[in-house]
């Protein structure tokens, strides 16, 4: 007979609640680009949490406190209401300035110079690298009441993690440059010997690549001066109270259209891949853009094209028809979308058994999208570093202790999730018990389920889903629908990369639908589980 679950609703604690954040763009607000000299980089804080596929910000609650000895002395603060007012032209004196993204010694200084103390912490990213800032309490624009602003400073990529394609590390050191200042430390960019500048469309310009690390080089009109007025740009919120909107930097990779916003490209990359970084406000059809060449073996800048942002422009394109690309090459399906009039974005997965050529595409084929706009497609690969046979020995391993067999090899940590939100860790002798595995959230309710017994419930008799297997169908062809509960969303201390998925018969009612996912580590042990029950 199949175990019976109870129905539970839990809000989620702090620590819970900083779950996997995947996201279709890699959009961040970044921060006003006034010149300011450069401090010495500080070394990043130490690797404080375990690995987690994101493609966002992932916590780790880390307390930090800049030193804010020497330099400028502070200002008085104005006496000002502590919130924005619409329509105003400017922020009001002493307000917090715009600083997401902006190295933290730049941001550092510029709060001394509102008369601002600063109080930080430190948080993983994909989107962010690191030793900028994140994000700002109170937002930009507003007045901290207690002379405090809360920093968030980005620690990097967390260790082990697998990040899908974001403004790379060395282009924020292009933005750096067209804000007048040197590229921060870990973020400078790599010129060719020779570069060449194209702006809006203009003739080519060729620039020795040495001088190009000089942010001298960039004027307001020039190819990154163009993103650094882009990041100066400030708008006052539509409600009291409101932070003042700040511009985003985005990224994308992949053979770009010919024409976009009413630029035509030159030539000169013919189907080769760029990256297009971009500074400009959400909704806007033509922010401020840069191509990035690269030469495809060293990997050096050797050309940029610009384009100024278009706010004349109608904000609806024309739409098109997104081609279908499944199942074709990469170079078919990039070349057939840029034919079509589409921007490619390539995502690769890292899966144990990877799927040969385009394996998903987004928006989906048949569908309509704007002219130019960006089509995501993914293609697979094996996870590096990953032991793919630990986790088949792992579900093995498991399944034959759940029937009375020996205990699975275990981690000397041992969490257990119910419906990804975390219900207990096993250390020593309590692992190996297996009444100790009854998960309940919240700890001491009645909500509970217990995978070994739901495993031995079925005797063994369960599928195996990889980690980015398509979303099953039922045998008429329809998706199966999503029948299991996720109280708590993916476990940041895990890396996706290291699980594999138990299901019953994915034919079988909704009621009956259960999943057990699987976590090893880096020596194939059992490192957590989680059971997500029927809803």
């Amino acid at each position: 007979m199949a175990p019976e679950f109870s129905e539970h609703e839990s809000g989620l604690d702090e620590d819970e609640a900083r779950r996997l954040l995947l996201a279709a763009g890699a959009t961040v607000e970044v921060g006003a680009s006034a010149p300011l000299p450069e401090a010495p980089r500080r070394r990043a804080l130490p690797a404080l949490a375990a690995a987690a596929l994101v493609a966002g910000i992932i916590g780790v609650g880390v307390a930090w406190q800049p030193d804010l000895s020497g330099g400028e002395q502070p200002v008085a603060t104005p006496d000002a209401t502590d919130t924005a007012t619409p329509g105003a032209s400017e922020p009001p004196a002493g307000s917090v300035p715009s600083l997401v993204g902006l190295p933290v010694e730049v941001a550092q200084e510029r709060l001394r110079r509102a008369g601002l103390e600063i109080n930080g912490s430190q948080d993983y990213s994909c989107v962010i690298p690191d030793g900028r800032v994140i994000s700002t309490e109170p937002g930009a624009g507003l007045l901290p009441k207690s002379g405090t602003v809360k920093v968030v400073v980005s620690g990097g990529v967390a260790p082990n993690v697998s990040c899908g394609f974001f403004v790379l590390e060395e282009d924020w050191g292009l933005l750096d440059l067209g804000a007048g200042r040197p590229a921060a430390a870990g973020n400078r960019p790599t010129f060719a010997d020779e570069v060449s500048v194209v702006v809006d469309g203009g003739e080519p310009e060729t620039f020795d690549g040495p001088d190009l690390l000089d942010p001298h080089a960039w004027s307001r009109g020039s190819a990154l001066g163009i993103l650094g007025s882009a990041m100066d740009e400030m708008r006052p919120p539509t409600k009291a109270g409101e932070a003042w909107q700040t511009p985003e930097v985005t990224g994308r990779h992949g053979i770009p259209p010919a024409t976009e916003c009413g630029v035509t490209r030159p030539g000169m990359s013919g189907d080769l891949d760029v990256t297009t970084v971009s500074v400009g406000f959400p909704g806007e059809p033509c922010p401020a853009s840069v191509d990035v060449l690269r030469d495809p073996q060293s990997r050096e800048i050797v050309a940029l094209f610009a384009r100024s942002a278009r706010p004349d422009l109608p904000s609806a394109a024309q739409e098109i028809t997104v081609p279908a690309v499944r199942g074709l090459r990469l170079d078919e399906a990039q070349e057939l979308l840029s034919a079509t009039g589409f921007a490619v974005t390539t995502f690769t997965w890292e899966r144990c058994q990877p799927g040969t050529g385009v394996t998903d595409q987004g928006p989906q084929a048949g569908t309509k999208a704007p002219s130019g706009s960006t089509v995501t497609i993914t293609v697979e690969r094996e996870p590096h570093g990953v032991d793919c046979a630990a986790l088949d020995r792992a579900a093995d391993e498991l399944i034959a202790w759940a029937q009375g067999g020996r205990a699975p090899a275990l981690a000397a940590r041992v969490t257990l999730m119910l419906g990804y939100e975390k219900a207990d860790e096993l250390t020593g002798p309590d692992r190996l018990d297996p009444d100790r595995w009854t998960a309940c959230v919240p700890a001491g309710s009645p909500t509970c389920g217990n995978a070994l017994a739901t495993l031995a419930a079925y005797g063994g008799r369960v599928q195996r889903r990889d980690l980015e297997d398509d979303v099953p169908t039922l045998p008429d062809g329809t998706p199966q629908p999503d029948c299991t509960a996720d109280l708590g969303g993916f476990p940041t201390r895990f890396y996706e990369a290291w699980r594999l998925t138990l299901t019953p018969d994915l034919s079988l009612p909704c009621a009956k639908q259960w999943s057990i996912d699987l976590f090893v580590d880096e020596t194939g042990a059992l490192t957590g589980v989680n059971l997500s029950p029927p809803r």
